[in-house]
């Protein structure tokens, strides 16, 4: 477990701008230097706004959720690939889930964490995960044209990781009633950020012009509101 926060701590790192001085120059010292070329912005972190998604247990729980599923079904690179292109910042992030929704980019980080893993030690085998339960037709959805197929192929992977996960923690009824709402708090927030995203016809969601969107916050919402009813 601590190896997945470090690893997670340093996927979320982001860079940081220099002085203006150098250590023990004067200002009037850095006056008389020739002026630095004009500073270009940074790239936009691709973490949501509050970072508060690392603290929320509505995110934890689909960010553990996610990292689990992908494990335990043996999720291929291929399919992975297709969901988070590798290195690609804010584009991957855009590519399959809505940028700076909490619960988006909670499974969001943990695609991109099993993307980084390496192979497990001491085995003599070259393997980095452990089911092989994975269905190959979901990478042939993924690697559709289509924005819908591709997005709806992604939360029909996540969904039942959630609810399993969900069932596994065996909370008591006061802490999952607590637990369910955040999460259809949290999917109502990923909803309306979706739909103003959707409005701007420079934005990449202005595609999106399907019923639905936020597939981590719709699997989410649709089991917190199943197990609401039992």
């Amino acid at each position: 477990m601590h190896r997945f926060n470090a690893l997670a701590a340093a996927l979320l790192t982001t860079s940081l701008l220099a002085a203006p001085w150098a250590a023990g120059d004067s200002p009037a010292k850095s006056a008389a230097k020739p002026p630095a070329a004009a500073a270009t912005d940074p790239e936009p972190s691709v973490e949501p706004a509050a970072a508060e998604w690392r603290r929320d247990p509505a995110c934890q729980l689909v960010f553990f959720a996610v990292l689990e599923g992908l494990y335990t079904d043996g999720v291929s690179d291929e399919a992975v690939n297709l969901i988070v292109p590798p290195n690609s910042g804010k584009a991957g992030v855009e590519h399959s889930f809505v940028f700076r929704c909490p619960l988006c980019h909670a499974a969001y980080e943990a695609f991109v964490l099993y993307q980084n893993r390496t192979a497990f030690n001491g085995s003599g085998e070259q393997r980095s995960t452990m089911g092989s339960t994975f269905d190959p037709k979901i990478t042939e959805q993924l690697k559709s044209k289509e924005v819908r197929t591709r997005v709806y192929a992604m939360g029909a992977l996540i969904r039942p990781w959630i609810e399993k996960r969900m069932n596994l923690m065996k909370l008591g009824e006061k802490d999952q009633q607590a637990l369910l709402k955040k999460l259809i708090a949290q999917a109502a927030e990923g909803d309306k950020l979706f739909r103003a995203y959707r409005k701007d016809v420079k934005s990449v969601y202005h595609e999106w012009m399907f019923y639905g969107g936020c597939q981590a916050c719709e699997a989410a919402e649709q089991v917190a509101k199943q197990m609401d009813r039992r």
